[in-house]
């Protein structure tokens, strides 16, 4: 890669099409680090409290209502806990999907990099500075 950037800064390759593939691997090569910082900041996940609150707190406040009742004021604790289960599933599954997508993106991008990367690697190969010369080391 440092190479390749001294390359370009020092304009030394004779030609644009070079420039070109050294531009198109470095957008490939920052939108998939975009990615892949978005994947890695952390968000907030949903959590479920303790079933203990819903038996303390919330029975506490349903009670009053059912008074004798039992199994409506258990129906009710029941109710409560599924649908603060199924908000936490959906806040996940959501987060999940914006995390996987973040990777897969990253993932691609990185992977079509590779292809200019080798054209600018075959462009940096041929170029005149960088062949070696033999030299004969006898003597005449």
């Amino acid at each position: 890669m440092i190479p390749l950037t001294q390359h370009v800064l020092e304009a030394d390759i004779a030609g644009t099409l070079f420039y070109v593939f050294f531009a198109f691997f470095a957008m490939l090569l920052a939108v998939s680090m975009i990615y892949l910082v978005r994947l890695l900041l952390p968000v907030e996940l949903a959590y479920l409290d303790p079933p203990r609150k819903y038996y303390e707190t919330i029975k506490s406040e349903i009670e009053p209502w059912h008074v004798g009742d039992q199994q409506i004021v258990d129906d009710s604790l029941k109710g409560s806990y599924i649908l603060e289960l199924e908000n936490a599933i959906d806040i996940n599954s959501n987060v999940f999907r914006r995390k996987s997508s973040f990777f897969y993106n990253a993932l691609i991008f990185a992977i079509l990099a590779v292809i200019p990367y080798i054209v600018c690697v075959a462009f940096h190969l041929y170029s005149k500075d960088s062949k070696v010369e033999l030299v004969d080391k006898k003597k005449s």
